[in-house]
């Protein structure tokens, strides 16, 4: 792991290098446009047995519309140290499709050029919320939302019903819930053998820090204090975060109804606990919905919306975004082609319902999911991501971040007798000095 952040860390030095020398020789306003008519080269973050061949039939379909000529190319492991080459070669492509969390990186960088939504004749179809993710931290926007998600809670119906219990609405009804589901027999087997809360809490690729932000908002607390000039403090000693961390802390040491190994869990090692009927409730993506419709089957869960806490009921929205590179002539080619892709009829063609979705959740609002996909339940997530979806607060590269919290997670789930003001006072302390190295920190 130490080797792997290590070439990770030179990679990044080498990429800011690269990237500044390439934004000193693109002299381009990103208004121009091109004399030839050479095909847009446009990269997504996606394999050959993933959503390329989606991506593939969308520009087949934009091609035949439009006339423009669209070169694709995709991988997914290896993405962002192609781009790194490309720039050292002073070949970057026209525009790139890659997730919002990228942002503030790709801005750093220099590798991505300032969009004004105001160019998009459908500017208005997109989610406000959808915008803000497109929105870095020094207020300029530098993408074109794409997609998104937000994250629900899933729940066994016929366990809830067996007990005769309600849908949960609070943090409080989750956690008499969660004990009925871990305690009561839910499934009537008369073994112990169920669990209530399901918790994804590796520190792998920061699943535990995607996992707890959410009760973090939900109790009023953030990573990071945004200071109206595009600096930050670090929130992470604050009453919010101490109540989250408690909180997830008492349903593993305390109600214990979280699936034993949580500490270790992936979000692939926890999903079959809620498929296989071992655990009753999970804060996860729609991206399960199709899963959980086979195993453990339509009839017996259900998503609802999130729960809230003592401050709200706010939830993990994520996406992608097309972004328009540094250095390209073909600024207002690549604008109408992300143009199309946010209009009804590219947003549709991503979903590409009964295949591989490329565009989950619509950022278009004329778009009803539930009738695309014909599933009432893609109508439940859209309603939250509108009424309570939220993106990480931007910042330069919000990876190192993801990790620390990630880390701090793990320690709670796995340890007992951990000090929590201690934990949380150490990691805003390292929350601050990374926003000192990245040159966000406020001042006082």
């Amino acid at each position: 792991m130490g080797t792997q952040r290590t070439g990770i860390r030179r990679l990044l030095a080498v990429a800011s290098a690269l990237t500044l020398a390439l934004t000193l020789a693109a002299c381009g306003d990103g208004n121009e446009g091109s004399g030839d008519d050479r095909p847009l080269r446009i990269w997504v973050r996606q394999a050959a047995d993933g959503g390329l061949p989606t991506y593939q039939k969308m520009v087949e379909l934009y091609e035949q519309k439009t006339g423009q000529r669209i070169e694709l190319y995709g991988e997914v492991t290896g993405f962002e140290q192609s781009l790194i080459r490309a720039a050292a070669a002073r070949d970057l492509p026209d525009a790139i499709i890659q997730d919002t969390e990228s942002l503030g990186q790709l801005v750093t960088w220099g590798m991505v050029q300032e969009i004004d939504p105001n160019r998009l004749s459908n500017k208005d179809d997109i989610l406000d919320v959808a915008w803000t993710a497109a929105r870095a931290v020094d207020g300029k926007y530098y993408a074109v939302p794409t997609s998104t998600q937000a994250f629900n809670l899933y729940i066994r119906t016929d366990w809830r019903d067996a007990l005769g219990l309600e849908n949960p609405t609070t943090w409080d009804d989750v956690v008499e819930i969660a004990r009925a589901f871990t305690y009561d027999d839910p499934d009537g087997n008369g073994a112990d053998d169920t669990w209530g809360y399901l918790v994804p809490g590796s520190t792998t690729r920061g699943y535990a820090s995607w996992f707890w932000i959410t009760l973090l908002w939900q109790a009023g607390g953030d990573y990071f204090e945004p200071q109206g000039d595009g600096t930050l403090k670090p929130a992470l000693d604050s009453p919010a975060a101490k109540r989250a961390m408690q909180w997830l802390y008492d349903m593993v040491h305390v109600h214990k109804v979280v699936q034993p190994g949580a500490a270790t869990h992936v979000t692939a090692d926890a999903h079959p606990y809620f498929r296989s009927g071992q655990v009753g409730l999970y804060h996860t993506g729609p991206y399960m919905i199709s899963t959980f419709d086979n195993e453990p089957g339509r009839d017996v869960y259900e998503v609802i919306k999130p729960v809230k806490g003592p401050a709200s009921n706010a939830t993990l929205a994520e996406g992608e975004q097309l972004y328009i590179m540094t250095g390209t002539d073909k600024y207002d080619e690549v604008l109408k082609f992300a143009e199309w892709i946010a209009s009804p009829e590219g947003q549709v063609a991503g979903m590409n319902p009964g295949g591989y979705a490329v565009v989950r959740l619509p950022i278009n609002k004329n778009v009803d999911p539930g009738e695309v996909y014909g599933h009432p339940y893609w109508n439940v997530v859209a309603e939250t991501y509108a009424e309570s979806g939220r993106y990480v607060t931007p910042v330069p590269n919000f990876s190192p971040f993801r990790q620390m919290m990630a880390d701090a997670v793990n320690v709670v789930l796995a340890d007992p007798n951990v000090d929590i003001d201690q934990l949380l006072a150490e990691l805003n302390e390292k929350v601050g000095a990374e926003l000192a190295a990245q040159g966000v920190l406020a001042s006082s």
